[in-house]
């Protein structure tokens, strides 16, 4: 079955897949995928991820990797897995110094990030919609010199989202995070923080604290769409106090699901940078991936950082 007339094209696309991200729909998809991407013209180079880490580095030695011939350079940048590989595609494609645009098709457990920018979940669809899309600029974060592309967290429900075992993600989905975020409530302790904007500094004892560019985080919590924006040069700051009593908690547990972001026990505002004073040994999760913590951290919004291939109606 043909899907797309040949386009006269003479280019590559790199494809980078994650083999065991979420239940395998990507790499069980892959001979179809690439069969969208060859009858749209693309000779694909594709490469298999086999540890943490394999994304950023296959995508930075291809594209600098010297090119026989100008006439098949690699025009796009494929990946397929969950929300940890897209953040390592555009780590390793940021470190070229390369302006190469780049398609995502989610085949993660949760892919909040995908859920955000309105990605088709359907393998197919979203090879599809890279074919026949356009490359649009979008923000990224940065913490302390490693980039995430949709969030920087700490806190409750930040060690679920890289604690859960891959297999349990597979079979429960968001229902593995939110099971780990509970486990976090029984033993939860406040994080003390300094937090300074360029407006403001916030100081107390917190239970979470987040940077976002996303509408969708962790599994766990949302905000509401209409006060984000994807690439407006500023970051969510989500901050949750330490509550007194189950009361307190259960307000604040109301506020968030219902998205009433006026209570006095959440902070949110958009930033374009933020410093961070705390314990160092508090651990962060940067797209659902472990990020050691630090005593000072600078968290800060990167600007029209790379360019997404999206189609819209």
């Amino acid at each position: 079955m043909k899907f797309y007339s040949k386009r006269k094209r003479n280019e590559r696309m790199l494809v980078i897949i994650n083999p065991t991200a979420g239940k395998k729909k990507g790499i069980r998809s892959l001979v179809r995928i690439r069969r969208i991407f060859s009858q749209a013209g693309y000779e694909c180079k594709t490469y298999r991820t086999k540890k943490r880490g394999d994304a950023m580095e296959i995508t930075r030695s291809v594209l600098l990797k010297p090119l026989k011939s100008r006439s098949k350079k690699i025009s796009v940048v494929t990946a397929i897995g969950g929300d940890g590989t897209f953040n390592e595609v555009i780590a390793g494609l940021r470190s070229t110094g390369l302006n190469i645009p780049v398609g995502y098709i989610p085949a993660g457990s949760t892919n909040d990030f995908a859920k955000s920018l309105k990605l088709s979940g359907f393998p197919f669809q979203a090879a599809k919609d890279i074919v026949r899309g356009k490359p649009g600029y979008l923000d990224i974060g940065d913490f302390n010199g490693r980039p995430f592309t949709y969030v920087a967290s700490c806190g409750i429900f930040t060690h679920a989202s890289y604690s859960a075992p891959q297999e349990v993600k597979n079979m429960i989905g968001h229902l593995a995070y939110i099971l780990e975020g509970i486990k976090d409530l029984k033993a939860v302790h406040p994080m003390h923080m300094k937090v300074k904007t360029k407006e403001a500094t916030y100081e107390g004892d917190y239970i979470y604290a987040a940077l976002c560019n996303s509408t969708s985080f962790g599994g766990v919590l949302k905000l509401d769409p209409n006060i984000v924006d994807l690439n407006d040069g500023l970051l969510e700051m989500l901050l949750i106090r330490m509550p007194k009593d189950i009361l307190e908690l259960g307000k604040i547990v109301h506020a968030l699901t219902v998205r009433e972001y006026d209570n006095p026990m959440i902070e949110l505002h958009s930033v374009d940078e933020v410093k961070i004073t705390m314990d160092p040994d508090e651990a962060w999760t940067l797209d659902g991936e472990y990020q050691k913590g630090n005593e000072e951290i600078l968290i800060r919004n990167i600007h029209d950082a790379y360019q997404l291939i999206r189609w819209k109606k």
